[in-house]
C-alpha cells in the first residue's frame, strides 16, 4: 500500500518553538530527566515506553518496546527476560539503541530534508505484533517468512 503523498493526508504539523542549545542542560541526562518529568506533567499516555533496538552476533537489527523502570549517570534500566530474543541479543552483543517518542510535546526535532535526502525500504523477515492487556498478560505475535515466501506465526507470549 502506498502512504499519500499528500503532506496534509500524512504528515503532523508540529507545533513546538523549537530547541537552542542555550536550553540544553550541558549533562545529557540531566537533559532526559528535564524531558521525562515533563512528560510526565503532560498526562503522557506510557512515558516509560521506549523502542529497545539489538542486534545478535549476525549482526540482524530487532526492535521491540520495552518499558524503562529507571535512568541514572550509569545508564538507562529495563528488565526482560534473559532467555528472550533480546536477552539473548544483547549477550552475544551488549550494544543497544533507546527512543522515546512522546508526539504531544513535539520531541521529535523534525527538520526540513537536505538535497541529499531519500527513502529506503525495509523488507521484513520478521514482524511482531504487540496489544496490551490487563495486568501485563499482553499478547505478542511474531510473523516469520518461510522460504516458501509464506508467513509463520507464532505466540510469544503470554
Amino acid at each position: 500500500m502506498e502512504i499519500p503523498h499528500d503532506p496534509a493526508a500524512s504528515h503532523y504539523e508540529h507545533a513546538g518553538k523549537g530547541l537552542r542549545r542555550r536550553d540544553l542542560d550541558p549533562d545529557p541526562i540531566k537533559q532526559f530527566g528535564n524531558w521525562f518529568t515533563a512528560a510526565i506533567e503532560a498526562g503522557i499516555r506510557d512515558v516509560s515506553a521506549m523502542s529497545l533496538a539489538t542486534a545478535g552476533r549476525d549482526a540482524r537489527p530487532s526492535v521491540r518496546i520495552v518499558l524503562l523502570k529507571g535512568f541514572d549517570q550509569d545508564g538507562f534500566v529495563f528488565f526482560t527476560n534473559y532467555e528472550s530474543e533480546k536477552g539473548k541479543q544483547l549477550e552475544a552483543n551488549p550494544c543497544a539503541a533507546l527512543a522515546f517518542y512522546w508526539i504531544e510535546l513535539d520531541r521529535d526535532q523534525s527538520i526540513p530534508p537536505p538535497p541529499h535526502w531519500g527513502g529506503y525500504r525495509v523488507k521484513p523477515d520478521a514482524m511482531e505484533f504487540w496489544q496490551g492487556r490487563p495486568n501485563r498478560l499482553h499478547d505478542r505475535f511474531r510473523y516469520t517468512r518461510q522460504r516458501d515466501g509464506s508467513w509463520l506465526i507464532e505466540r510469544l507470549a503470554p
